[in-house]
């Protein structure tokens, strides 16, 4: 974060998702150092225990189902990149829509000022009450859903409303992003309107039309974690901070695994007074 030029009570933010040292591309290849690494935690596991022991022990009465050094390296690999590049895509683009929506960013602020009231701290049952940031998050996820596409392979033929069909085997992608924005589905979807997301106007949809974590029984494990740490760590930064875009340097889209900003995310931030919020 550095100092801005315009006012001495103004600063200019610019944040990327942040990244694992090793590449998304080297984790998914199995190149480098990572699979050696491995094999020895799976060997050690095995003879004399180590916390992968316990970490991806299973349920009892599943003891005769072992994990493969291949699977334990996909559950490391799921805690690391589900847990850490997708939130901060998430958290990232919302403060992009709040600064672009100034509106939207004063009611969200104003809603969390009245449920933190004299409290040095959120409680848990506050995250459910706040309603309108909420919807807000929803809708970024909805312009800008952090994984803008998964992929499914069948395990069995699948036959489509329009005749066609496909085998089993065959490799699907989903695109999340084309979906968020197919008018078909959602009348003026480049517009932001958190009122998509009222309980009235939600239930009107289709289960599957907003998917930002996948949907159906593969869909991800750790979506309520994820909603309730974007809200706690967005309600913060309401409290303590007035998000504005800096015009120059608008984010431009670059859709990878995750749906990042090819030039990070430039914000000004303006630190808001003691009697603002905690």
């Amino acid at each position: 974060m550095t100092s801005s030029t315009g006012s001495p009570h103004m600063a200019a933010a610019s944040c990327g998702p942040a990244r694992w040292p090793m590449t998304i591309q080297t984790r998914s290849s199995g190149s480098g150092r990572q699979p050696c690494r491995m094999r020895r935690c799976g060997r050690r596991s095995r003879t004399g225990g180590t916390w992968t022991s316990w970490t991806f022990s299973w349920v009892p009465g599943e003891d005769d189902i072992k994990l493969s050094d291949a699977d334990l390296r996909a559950e490391v690999d799921t805690f690391m990149f589900e847990g850490h590049d997708t939130t901060t895509s998430g958290i990232s683009w919302f403060l992009y829509c709040i600064a672009l929506y100034p509106e939207h960013q004063h009611c969200c602020r104003e809603e969390v000022r009245e449920i933190l009231g004299d409290q040095d701290f959120f409680q848990w049952d506050d995250l459910g009450k706040m309603t309108y940031l909420t919807m807000c998050i929803k809708e970024s996820f909805c312009l800008y859903p952090p994984v803008p596409q998964v992929y499914r392979q069948l395990s069995e033929p699948v036959t489509f409303v329009d005749g066609r069909s496909l085998p089993a085997g065959s490799l699907i992608s989903m695109h999340i992003y084309a979906l968020h924005r197919n008018s078909a589905v959602w009348p003026d979807p480049e517009v932001f309107d958190s009122l998509r997301f009222s309980t009235e106007n939600a239930s009107k949809r289709h289960p599957f039309a907003f998917m930002p974590f996948s949907a159906g029984p593969r869909n991800c494990i750790g979506q309520q974690f994820a909603m309730s740490e974007m809200k706690v760590v967005t309600a913060m930064c309401l409290l303590r901070f007035e998000f504005s875009l800096d015009p120059s340097r608008l984010p431009i889209k670059m859709p990878q695994l995750v749906l990042r900003s090819k030039n990070g995310f430039h914000l000004h931030l303006k630190p808001l007074g003691p009697g603002s919020g905690k």
